[in-house]
């Protein structure tokens, strides 16, 4: 996991450690998923009133309304696509959701320890007290010999 503090905002950039694949989080990109969709969907629906009622535009000024109606098939175009991307990873990502739920611990466990990129241990102060917080210090140091080194406190 990476974080870039800018302007008071944190960004987090998650990537899996061994292929360097970039990952997303699921419950922040569903907004903008259906955000995108919904602009989509609206410049599609108001392009295509406009074509049939020419004359909703006609009190504002427009001569002619072909260009708005190019324009906003153009953006819906755009965000379309955008969302259309984050439907098809976003459904990528819920069934294989789902086919992870449908396994017991048993297979779970088996399928992570048969995985290509396996977790490395690596000593920190910071690890140790995220640990503390679900663990007693025995379990800590029982991690450790596991995983690592043992420490002594």
């Amino acid at each position: 996991v990476a974080t870039a503090d800018v302007s008071k905002t944190v960004f987090q950039k998650f990537g899996c450690s061994g292929c360097h694949g970039h990952m997303f989080h699921p419950a922040e990109t569903t907004p903008w998923m259906y955000g995108m969709v919904a602009f989509t969907c609206l410049m599609i629906f108001l392009s295509i009133y406009i074509s049939y009622n020419p004359g909703v535009l006609s009190g504002g000024g427009f001569g002619d309304p072909d260009g708005l109606i190019y324009c906003m098939l153009g953006l819906g175009g755009f965000f379309g696509l955008i969302g259309g991307m984050m439907v098809f990873h976003m459904r990528k990502w819920i069934s294989w959701s789902w086919s992870q739920r449908l396994k017991s611990e048993a297979q779970l466990e088996e399928d992570a320890l048969n995985h290509s990129v396996q977790p490395q241990y690596e000593e920190s102060e910071d690890f140790v007290l995220w640990a503390q917080q679900f663990l007693t210090l025995e379990e800590v140091n029982a991690l450790k010999e596991k995983y690592g080194t043992q420490q002594e406190d």
